[in-house]
């Protein structure tokens, strides 16, 4: 569920652990991509601005990666970009900040916005790199291929797929 986090053991469907979680992923998630990832040894969890590493077998938070730090160079305080892209590779976090643009209807749909890419190292925590994008990405339109990343820069100016420009963004 949107407030709920459980293992099952997957040969005996026997319930590992069971924690409620107010904040923890994303709604809704069709719209906004992936929220958790797993290696061979954690479950990765996004919870707004951090992304929690779990132990599988009994839920225990082994360590907490923190995004990028955005506060300017006037020394504004952080916007409200969330971690909103979560992906994992044998060494690396990958993840963007950015907004989940979520619209009210009878479905509701999100459009997600990302601004910034970045790595963050799995043993250290350290940010590895980090990027700007020129325009804002779809959360759906980033993808992983070992040590290369893909990623669309530029929301959809395509009317059919309901979805109006953000401020900024080019005529079509």
């Amino acid at each position: 569920g949107k407030d709920d986090l459980l293992a099952l053991d997957i040969y005996t469907g026997r319930l590992l652990w069971e924690r409620r979680w107010p904040g923890l992923a994303h709604w809704p998630a069709a719209f906004r991509g992936p929220a958790m990832a797993v290696d061979d040894h954690r479950l990765y969890a996004l919870e707004k601005r951090r992304c929690l590493a779990l132990d599988p077998a009994t839920g225990e938070i082994l360590a907490t990666y923190a995004p990028p730090d955005l506060t300017n160079q006037e020394g504004t305080p952080k916007d409200d970009r969330i971690w909103e892209f979560l992906a994992v590779t044998d060494t690396h976090l990958v993840g963007t900040l950015g907004r989940a643009n979520i619209k009210k209807e009878w479905w509701t749909k999100a459009y997600p916005a990302n601004s910034v890419l970045f790595a963050i190292n799995k043993q250290t925590g350290e940010l590895s790199w980090t990027r700007k994008l020129r325009e804002e990405a779809d959360t759906n339109a980033i993808a992983i291929d070992g040590a290369k990343i893909f990623i669309i820069d530029g929301l959809t100016r395509h009317p059919l797929l309901f979805r109006k420009p953000l401020k900024g963004t080019p005529p079509n």
